[in-house]
């Protein structure tokens, strides 16, 4: 097969440049990184494992652990690095390997493992018909010198990359060995000091989201001071070298001396631990153990290279310390001045070097034996790589001029997910529609997926008689459900069957399910799969004994559950939000970051209307009004829903009240009494905020609100604090939106935009958002089916926990949308999430096969016991049997 152009990999520690030989510019740059999405093992819709690459990893830096796949010029996980090649080779310059020869920019001090490994991963996974490794120093100077002829070029290239600097001194063509040194200091490593000097300040950056956002600050922030000791001094008298920094969530960090600190790293690496000398020092050593009749050669042809040689003042210090030692190069009256060299873009020099390189040296067959065959790879047995002498010659001149870098284009599969509208998402499937049930501590919703609203929605409680004299003998042992336990309120003792997220009586419960289902709903339950929602960290114990009554008591065909605050997700317009379900017995704070849980920040805490029906009770009861019963009780709820309020001042309410501008409330009862409300209705949902009023040792809302933020990585909490969507019961409450703006401003003063948004249907978000999931054809497949469960029993919900995905990875949509249509994609989505759910199944399957097979193994093994037992003891029988038979014989005889 005919071979076409080379192509050009030089692959960084922070990026990864491709292209073709002869071009002026790279076609690919993206990071050298892999992002691993966070508690993979919780992902619906994702694959263990699940990873973004490249630019991806850094929109997902939220909600995945960023890793880099170089450090210290070698590759340190050949996986991860596998998966930037992909991308790079497959989809970014589109190319068959097969077609191409590769140049491999490496770093001067390479090892022959790392050498070899690439060239493995190169020649066995991609087919490339031949590589060359090159040293990335030689290059970058090369690539920026004049002279067409490679063995006359002379010079020394400083380079400071993101985890190595290295210095590269060539004279006539040939690398000077003795006198080429690396440091394995970089960008990396003072982006690693700086988070140091700033988490000693009191702030707390912890993640790798978070130490990318150091990264951002250092690359805008951070500068090499000329004299070090001095200005150190002067930032310990004065502010004028503070600068103010503002951070992704539009906080505000003031920075002094850290700033530059941070890089004198470079020129004194003790600070960090290394006992080696700094790049000023390499340089000097390198120029004096190079020939004399060429240094100053050398210094007129100096270059500074590297992505991280961009910080601000670094070529001034490099001057400032070369004037210190220059006496000692020529004479005391004609000293060599150095000619530093820098380009617009130094991250691109060597790539740029590598493009003249690798045209000419391959086209014109200059340098052929730089280049290394598959089949000479082979016939080596792997080890050409160890002793090849790939060093340069001879090579025409082609000028090649740096333009500025055309911006990688991201591929589709990359891009930031889309504003995707629900409408958009849902393809209803008419004939197959789901029941969808949100148990909730105080209402039930019950309804199809095909339908917008619930089609039953009642109060979760159960009516016991109490009062003999109105209810015949057979009446008394009934118990009343929903409506019909509603009416009969003031004759019934009427209980919650399901608090705080938990069934506390399942006889209740059941009796619930039975009056949903055939009363309300009036269905052949066995025709149907059910989609539940659940509270965040809900019981294990609890989902398997709904799970059983669902299965073996109504015989539902699937069953399937979600989490009540990412449901409510399903319903909004946005990708990333804050989703605060203020329920009856408790609130759940659910963070989405491009359709992922942030699951180290959900929040759950014990705060939610029924106690601040609770402690309005209370207060009423101050005011002397007393309620005794159950039904009492309610009328204390309806008293609340209609005139309770969140003050945004409970000081200012309260003074307003004194002074008379607060206008007095009455609410009438059945029997005619006035219920006279003061200060009590604004008074009783302050504890929500502060809880210390009700005695409970809790974060308030709007602290519970900002903590979870908070837990998220810096740079998504903007986006975060743009959409705090309210839903559940007490979001219902007039004021509760505004009074968390209020506190949520404070919090975050410098956030310049919070929103906190009440959708309309915000009763029914769970719900809602549960019949649009189960409406998605990618849906079918991951409901746990009713053979599954007589297969194995409860425990086969045991996988889901509390932080769950969105079904739908809308990037890998959008790709498959663009190509194939929407219906295409939802189907091929829909077949892998049946690939993923029946490799899980199998695994289950697999797991308990073992277990009962170690049960029936200790069955049989007891019972081949008690056989041996049996047998033993019919063996003593027997002979019992024939002793006393001979002994009768015997008294026989003698008689």
């Amino acid at each position: 097969m005919s071979t076409k152009v080379p192509v050009v990999l030089d692959p960084g520690s922070f990026t990864i440049k491709a292209g073709f030989a002869g071009e002026s510019t790279p076609k690919a740059y993206l990071p050298s990184v892999v992002g691993l999405t966070e508690d993979f093992e919780t992902l619906i819709g994702l694959d263990k494992g699940s990873f973004y690459v490249g630019e991806s990893a850094f929109l997902h830096q939220g909600i995945s652990i960023i890793n880099y796949t170089h450090s210290k010029g070698v590759v340190k996980d050949w996986e991860d690095m596998d998966r930037v090649l992909s991308l790079t080779l497959n989809e970014e310059l589109n190319i068959k390997g097969e077609e191409h020869p590769v140049l491999v920019c490496e770093p001067i001090e390479n090892t022959y493992s790392n050498r070899n490994s690439f060239a493995e991963l190169l020649f066995e996974a991609y087919n490339v018909p031949s590589i060359s490794f090159q040293p990335s120093g030689a290059l970058a100077l090369y690539g920026q010198s004049k002279t067409p002829n490679y063995n006359e070029l002379t010079g020394i290239c400083l380079e400071i990359g993101e985890t190595l600097s290295q210095i590269t001194p060539i004279v006539n063509g040939q690398i000077q060995v003795g006198s080429a040194a690396s440091l394995p200091i970089g960008g990396r490593n003072i982006t690693n000091y700086l988070l140091q000097s700033i988490n000693l300040m009191g702030d707390n950056f912890l993640s790798t989201s978070d130490r990318e956002t150091i990264r951002e600050l250092k690359e805008k922030c951070s500068f090499v001071s000329l004299d070090f000791e001095n200005e150190l001094e002067q930032s310990k008298k004065t502010d004028e070298l503070v600068k103010e920094y503002v951070l992704p969530d539009y906080s505000k960090m003031k920075l002094n001396s850290e700033l530059f600190v941070c890089t004198e790293i470079l020129f004194d690496p003790r600070l960090i631990g290394y006992e080696k000398i700094g790049i000023h020092d390499l340089l000097f050593r390198a120029i004096t153990m190079c020939p004399n009749s060429e240094v100053e050669k050398m210094c007129n042809n100096f270059l500074l290279t590297g992505g991280s040689s961009k910080i601000e003042s670094l070529r001034d210090r490099i001057l400032f310390e070369y004037d210190s030692f220059k006496e000692k190069f020529g004479s005391k009256n004609n000293p060599i001045e150095l000619q530093l060299n820098q380009t617009e873009h130094p991250e691109f020099d060597t790539w740029v070097g590598g493009s003249k390189w690798a045209l000419a040296s391959y086209k014109e067959k200059s340098q052929k034996n730089a280049w290394v065959t598959k089949d000479e790879w082979i016939e080596s047995e792997k080890k050409i790589f160890n002793t090849k002498d790939n060093t340069f010659s001879d090579i025409g001149y082609k000028k090649i001029s740096l333009k500025k870098s055309e911006n990688t284009k991201k591929s589709k599969k990359y891009d930031p997910i889309v504003n995707r509208k629900g409408s958009e998402l849902i393809s209803k499937n008419l004939g197959t529609a789901s029941v969808v049930v949100d148990l909730g501590s105080r209402n039930l919703r019950a309804g199809y997926s095909n339908e917008d609203l619930p089609e039953s929605v009642f109060k979760m409680l159960a009516g016991h008689p109490f009062k003999k004299e109105f209810f015949t003998e057979e009446e008394m042992s009934k118990t009343f459900i929903g409506k019909e336990a509603q009416e009969k309120r003031n004759i019934l003792s009427l209980q919650f069957p399901y608090n705080k997220g938990k069934i506390e009586n399942w006889d209740d419960f059941e009796k619930i399910l039975f009056y949903t289902f055939y009363n309300e709903m009036e269905i052949e339950t066995k025709n149907y799969d059910i989609l539940l929602t659940e509270p965040a960290y809900h019981l294990t114990s609890q989902r398997q004994k709904i799970t059983q009554i669902m299965m073996e008591t109504f015989n539902f065909s699937s069953i399937y559950y979600g989490m009540q605050g990412l449901l409510s997700h399903y319903t909004l317009d946005v990708n990333t939000s804050v989703v605060v379900d203020v329920g009856e017995e408790f609130t759940q704070i659910v963070p989405v970051y491009h359709g992922h849980t942030i699951n180290s920040a959900v929040t759950r805490i014990n705060l939610g209307g029924r106690k601040v029906t609770k402690y309005f009770k209370g207060l009423l009861s101050q005011d002397g009004y007393r309620f005794n019963t159950s039904a009492q009780n309610e009328i204390v709820y309806q008293v609340k829903n209609k005139y309770c309020y969140v003050p945004l001042s409970l000081d200012e309410e309260n003074k307003k009240s004194k002074e008379g501008f607060e206008q007095e409330r009455y609410y009438e009862k059945k029997d005619g009494e006035l219920i006279e409300l003061i200060t009590s209705h604004f008074r009783c949902t302050e504890m929500l905020f502060d809880p210390k009023i009700i005695n409970e040792e809790t974060d308030g809302l709007s602290k519970a609100i900002y903590k979870s933020i908070m837990k998220c990585a810096i740079s998504t909490r903007a986006q975060l604090l743009n959409n705090i969507v309210l839903v559940g019961g007490t979001s219902l409450t007039p004021g509760i939106s505004q009074r968390i703006h209020k506190d949520l401003s404070l919090l975050f003063p410098n956030a310049p935009q919070i929103n906190v948004v009440t959708p309309e249907k915000r009763l029914h978000s769970a719900w809602r958002g549960g019949a649009i999931l189960s409406s998605l054809d990618s849906y079918q497949g991951l409901p746990t089916t009713l053979e599954e469960y007589e297969e194995n029993g409860p425990v086969c919900v045991d996988h889901w926990s509390f932080s769950q995905e969105t079904v739908l990875d809308s990037e890998y949509l959008q790709e498959l949308n663009s190509n194939c249509g929407w219906q295409m994609a939802k189907s091929t989505y829909s077949h892998q999430m049946k690939n993923i759910k029946e490799k899980n199944r199998l695994t289950k399957k697999q797991s308990l096969f073992k277990d009962k097979q170690s049960k029936i193994e200790n069955i049989i093994q007891v019972k081949e016991n008690t056989i041996n037992k049996l047998k033993n003891e019919n063996e003593k029988l027997l002979t019992e049997i024939e002793r006393l038979t001979e002994l009768k014989k015997k008294k026989s005889q003698q008689n």
